[in-house]
C-alpha cells in the first residue's frame, strides 16, 4: 500500500501537519516531505500554503476522496485474505431498515457475537431505500429491507422472514369499545405514517388503496418510536409491524384493531452485493440470520 496516501489522509483528518505527525509518530518535516513527494508525483498542489486555516486545493479534495476509497479497499482486501483462511473476524458493515434494525436485529447480533466474538459489526439503520443505496455503493456488505426490490441488477436479493402489520390505537380511543369498525370509521381518523421510502409507509399506502381509504388527516413521522408516542397520546392511529409495539401492548397503552378475513403481511429481504467472493464473517452472519429469520 502507498504509505504517502495514508499520511495524506491523516493530515486531512487532523487538518494539521503537526497533529498528523504526532499521530503517526513522525517528525513534522517528515510528514511535510511525504506530502510534497505525493504532490510532485501527481503534478498538482494538494494543500494551500500561506493560510492560517488548513485548506485543500480542488485537486486535494479529489485526491482525499479517492485516497479514502483506496485505503478502505486495501483494508477490505487484507481482511478477505485472512478470512479465506476460514477465520470469522474483522468488521462487517450491516444496514437494516428501522423496523428490523431497531426491534429484531439487536437480539440476533447479540447471539451472533456470542458465537463469533472476534467479529465487530457497524450497523447503519435507515429506511429501506437508504439501505438499498448503501449496498449498491459498497458501503454496506449485508442489508435488510422491508420493500420488494425490483431494480436488482447489481445486488442479490434473498427472502429472510415474514412480518405481520396491525392497525394500532390508544387504549383509551373510542374505537376500542366498538364491536365493528368500518372503513368509514378509519377514514375519519388522523393517520400517523412513516416517511416516503420507508417499507412501513409503502404498506400503509397499500392499506389505503386496498380499503379505498382517504384519511381525514395524515401526520408524517421519521421514526416508529415517534408514531407509537403519538398513538399513545391520542394523536391518531397507525399501521405498524407487530414486533414494534409488544412492550406497549403489555403495558396496555396501545391496542390493536382486528379485521376478520383481512391482514397486512410483508417480507423482510436480505440485500447483498453481487460478488463471486463473500468474506467468511459475512457468510457466517448470513447463515445466522437465515437460521433465525
Amino acid at each position: 500500500m502507498d504509505h504517502t496516501l495514508q499520511v495524506f489522509v491523516i493530515v486531512v483528518e487532523e487538518r494539521s501537519f503537526s497533529k498528523a505527525a504526532e499521530r503517526l509518530h513522525l517528525t513534522q518535516p517528515a510528514v511535510t516531505q511525504q506530502i510534497r513527494h505525493l504532490e510532485d508525483r501527481l503534478g498538482a498542489q494538494l494543500v494551500e500554503r500561506g493560510h492560517r486555516v488548513f485548506r485543500l486545493t480542488q485537486a486535494g479534495e479529489l485526491v482525499y476522496d479517492h485516497a479514502q476509497q483506496i485505503l478502505s479497499l486495501y483494508g477490505r482486501m487484507e481482511r478477505w485474505v485472512h478470512e479465506m483462511m476460514q477465520e470469522a473476524k474483522g468488521r462487517i458493515h450491516v444496514g437494516a431498515s428501522y423496523t428490523y434494525g431497531e426491534y429484531l436485529l439487536p437480539m440476533r447480533i447479540a447471539s451472533f457475537r456470542q458465537r463469533y466474538p472476534l467479529v465487530d459489526l457497524e450497523v447503519f439503520i435507515g429506511n429501506s431505500r437508504a439501505v438499498l443505496e448503501g449496498v449498491k455503493r459498497g458501503a454496506i456488505e449485508l442489508g435488510i429491507v422491508e420493500i420488494p426490490v425490483f431494480d436488482a441488477t447489481d445486488v442479490e436479493i434473498q427472502p429472510l422472514s415474514e412480518d405481520i402489520l396491525r392497525v394500532i390505537l390508544s387504549s383509551s380511543h373510542p374505537l376500542t369499545t366498538r364491536s365493528h369498525v368500518s372503513t368509514k370509521d378509519l377514514a375519519k381518523e388522523t393517520w400517523l405514517v412513516r416517511e416516503a421510502g420507508s417499507g412501513t409507509r409503502n404498506m400503509t399506502d397499500e392499506l389505503f388503496t386496498r380499503l379505498k381509504l382517504v384519511p381525514r388527516g395524515v401526520v408524517v413521522f421519521g421514526s416508529t418510536q415517534g408514531i407509537k408516542a403519538g398513538v399513545e397520546a391520542g394523536m391518531g392511529i397507525s399501521l405498524l409491524s407487530e414486533c414494534t409495539f409488544q412492550k406497549e401492548l403489555s403495558l396496555q397503552t396501545i391496542k390493536t384493531l382486528e379485521f376478520p378475513n383481512f391482514s397486512m403481511q410483508r417480507t423482510f429481504f436480505l440485500v447483498l452485493p453481487q460478488t463471486s467472493f463473500r468474506p467468511f464473517a459475512v457468510v457466517k452472519l448470513l447463515e445466522h440470520l437465515q437460521g433465525i429469520g
